[in-house]
C-alpha cells in the first residue's frame, strides 16, 4: 500500500459539473457513481423553460449517471458520466424509482450488471457493464482520500482522511481521527481536535509547567479525559518542579526551626546543633535540585536546537529535490504565510492542500484564535477512544475555556470506527 498511496493523492468525487439548478441526485458512494432519474431530469428542464433533449425510446424509468468517482468500482468497470441505465441485474426499470430502490440493495460485496444506453460516434448503443465485488480492505480504502503534505518536521507524508468528514483541519467543531505514512515506517493514526475560540488566551494556566500546552477536555458517559500534546521533557520538568516545591517547603520550615531553636540554645544547646545539622542537610539538597533544573534546562536547550538544526536540513533537502518552477512558487507561499498580515481564510484554507509545512498554517491559524490538538495516537489512549465511540453523549471543551463545549457527533463516531477498521487492517502501529 505504501508506494501505492505515492501516486494516490484527493481522490475525491470529481463529476463534471452540472447545470445552476440540478435535479435531485442519488450518491452511490460504495458503488462509485452518482445518478438522476430521467423523468426527474426532464421535469427540473420544464420548470426551468428549457428544451428537453430527446431520449431513445423506453428510457422514461431509466437512471442518468451523473458523476463517477475517481479510481471507484464504477470507474474500473467502465461505467461513464452520462449512461443511461435501463436494466439493474436483469430487471428492466419499469418504474421511475425503482432504479435507485434496486442500487440501494447493492454493497460492495455484491456484484452489479447494469445494461446502459451510450452516446458515441452520433448513436445510441447498448452496452453491458458489470461492477466487481471488493474486498473488505479495498472497501475500507476507497472511503478514504489520500493527500501528500509536509509534516511538523517538515518531513513529507501521505495524510488520508474519511471522504465524508470535513476537507480542512480547520474546520469548528472538528473532531477525527486520520492516518498518516511515512515512507518505510509503519502507518500511524492521529487524534486530531479544532475549535475556534478567538477571545479565548492560549498562555499555560498555572496548574501546568512552563514546556506543557492547555489542552481539551473530554467527558464521555462514563469517565472525563485530558488530551495535550505528549511531551517526555515536559513530564521530566514536571517532576523537577515537583522535588523543587517539596523541598522548598522543607527548607522554609527548617529555617523556622533554626530560628526556634536558637532563641532556645543556652537552654538546649544539643538541639540546636541538631536543628543546624538538618537544615545544612535540607539546604544542600536544595541547592543540588536547584542545579539540576538548569543544568536539565540547558539540556532541553541544545536538544531544541539539534531538533530545529535537523528541521532546517530536511526542508533544504525537500527545496531542492523540487522543480525550479515549484521551488518559486514554494518560496513565495512560505515568505507570504510568514510576513503578511491579514491573509484570507480561502488562502489559509488553499494552504491546507499545499505542500507549504503544516506548521506555518498551524502558526498563523493559532494566532487568529484557533486551538488545536493534532498527535500520534497513543496506546494508552484506544481505551479513551473506545470509550468515545460507544458513549452516548460526548462532550469536548478546550481546557482555558471549559465553558465553551462542543458535542462529538454520530456522524463523527462512526467516521472514527471506520478509521480504526482501517488501520488495523493496513497493520498500523500505535504511539508509546
Amino acid at each position: 500500500m505504501r508506494y501505492l498511496l505515492l501516486f494516490v493523492m484527493l481522490n475525491l468525487i470529481c463529476p463534471t459539473s452540472a447545470p445552476a439548478e440540478d435535479p435531485p441526485s442519488q450518491n452511490y458512494i460504495e458503488l462509485g457513481f452518482d445518478t438522476v432519474k430521467v423523468f426527474d431530469f426532464k421535469k427540473s428542464l420544464r420548470e426551468e423553460g428549457k428544451e428537453v433533449p430527446r431520449f431513445p425510446l423506453k428510457t422514461t424509468n431509466a437512471l442518468i449517471v451523473d458523476g463517477i468517482y475517481r479510481d471507484s468500482r464504477a470507474k474500473k468497470a467502465g461505467l461513464e458520466y452520462q449512461d443511461l441505465i435501463i436494466e439493474i441485474n436483469g430487471k428492466v426499470l419499469k418504474s421511475f424509482d425503482e432504479g435507485d430502490k434496486l442500487l440501494q440493495k447493492n454493497t460492495y460485496k455484491d456484484e452489479l450488471k447494469l445494461r446502459v444506453i451510450r452516446r458515441e460516434d452520433d448513436k445510441w448503443n447498448w452496452i453491458d457493464v458489470t461492477i466487481k465485488p471488493v474486498s473488505e480492505l479495498e472497501h475500507l480504502r476507497s472511503l478514504f482520500t489520500w493527500r501528500s503534505l509536509l509534516d511538523e518536521n517538515y518531513r513529507e507524508c501521505i495524510n488520508s482522511t474519511h471522504n465524508e468528514g470535513p476537507r480542512y483541519k480547520y474546520t469548528d467543531d472538528n473532531f477525527r481521527l486520520y492516518l498518516r505514512e511515512h515512507n518505510n515506517e509503519p502507518l500511524k493514526v492521529y487524534l486530531q481536535i479544532v475549535k475556534f475560540l478567538p477571545r479565548v488566551s492560549n498562555e499555560v494556566a498555572d496548574k501546568f509547567d512552563e514546556l506543557g500546552k492547555p489542552g481539551f477536555l473530554i467527558q464521555t458517559d462514563k469517565t472525563k479525559y485530558r488530551v495535550t500534546v505528549f511531551n517526555p521533557t515536559a513530564d521530566q520538568l514536571r517532576e523537577l518542579n515537583r522535588k523543587i516545591e517539596d523541598l522548598k517547603n522543607q527548607f522554609d520550615a527548617s529555617i523556622k526551626k533554626v530560628e526556634a531553636a536558637r532563641e532556645k540554645q543556652d537552654e538546649d544547646q544539643a538541639i540546636y546543633q541538631k536543628t543546624i545539622r538538618e537544615y545544612d542537610t535540607i539546604a544542600a539538597k536544595y541547592k543540588k535540585i536547584l542545579s539540576q533544573k538548569t543544568k536539565f534546562m540547558d539540556k532541553v536547550i541544545v536538544i531544541e536546537g539539534a531538533i530545529a538544526s535537523v528541521r532546517r536540513e530536511t526542508l533544504v533537502s525537500y527545496y531542492e529535490s523540487l522543480p525550479k518552477g515549484l521551488q518559486k512558487k514554494f518560496i513565495n507561499l512560505t515568505t507570504k504565510l510568514n510576513k503578511e498580515n491579514n491573509l484570507s481564510n480561502e488562502f489559509l484554507l488553499n494552504m491546507e492542500s499545499s505542500l507549504v509545512p503544516s506548521v506555518s498554517v498551524d502558526r498563523e491559524r493559532e494566532e487568529r484564535g484557533w486551538k488545536q490538538y493534532d498527535a500520534p495516537l497513543r496506546k494508552e489512549q484506544l481505551k479513551m477512544i473506545k470509550d468515545i465511540v460507544n458513549s452516548q453523549r460526548v462532550l469536548v471543551a478546550f481546557e482555558n475555556a471549559p465553558e465553551k463545549t462542543f458535542e462529538v457527533t454520530a456522524a463523527q463516531k462512526a467516521r472514527m470506527k471506520v478509521v480504526l477498521a482501517l488501520f488495523e487492517a493496513e497493520g498500523g502501529k500505535l504511539g508509546e
